[in-house]
């Protein structure tokens, strides 16, 4: 698929976005009993130069993230209800104009409390990092990351840029490089 947009939106006094009041056009009028399970299943995906946008006007400043130029090829891409899985071949993509992936590889998996990247190889301009990574976080989601969300990492190799970090924390020196081995988890 080329060009793709998704525009997820929460609009001014609403607690729901636009993708979620969408999907519960779906669901039947009455609700099933022992409903099977949503699954959509793909042998491959591709997508190029894509671009997903998220906002919340509720918020002071509405825009909560963007991915621009997206390009991806994965293999046996699934969703399972929430849940979405995909053996990602090759990604990259431009965060928040501020951050260039330029490769991402990984086996990927979100469900409602982790996202896994198992065998994960991630280059930036600036960044390059081997191994695995996990983020566990309860129902709140991300709504309190600094003090919800647990990383569990074992880096086989990792070389991050402190200004790579920048666009998520500006609290690092400019121009540093972290090396990294090991496994780790904390908040």
């Amino acid at each position: 698929m080329d060009d793709a947009l998704l525009n997820v939106k929460t609009y001014k006094g609403e607690d729901t976005d636009n993708l979620s009041v969408f999907s519960k056009k779906f669901a039947p009028e009455t609700p099933l009993e022992n409903p099977p399970p949503f699954v959509l299943e793909a042998n491959r995906l591709r997508l190029n130069n894509a671009s997903i946008n998220i906002t919340n006007e509720n918020r002071e400043t509405p825009e909560v993230v963007s991915f621009k130029n997206v390009n991806i090829e994965a293999d046996d891409f699934q969703v399972l209800d929430v849940d979405v899985f995909a053996d990602i071949q090759q990604m990259n993509f431009v965060y928040n104009d501020q951050l260039v992936v330029e490769n991402l590889k990984a086996d990927f998996g979100i469900t409602k409390n982790r996202i896994d990247l198992k065998g994960l190889d991630l280059k930036t301009t600036e960044s390059m990092l081997v191994g695995d990574l996990t983020l566990l976080f309860d129902e709140r989601g991300f709504s309190d990351f600094e003090n919800t969300v647990v990383f569990e990492v074992d880096f086989k190799e990792a070389d991050i840029s402190t200004n790579d970090l920048n666009v998520f924390t500006m609290n690092l020196a400019q121009t540093k490089t972290l090396s990294l081995k090991d496994n780790y988890a904390d908040r």
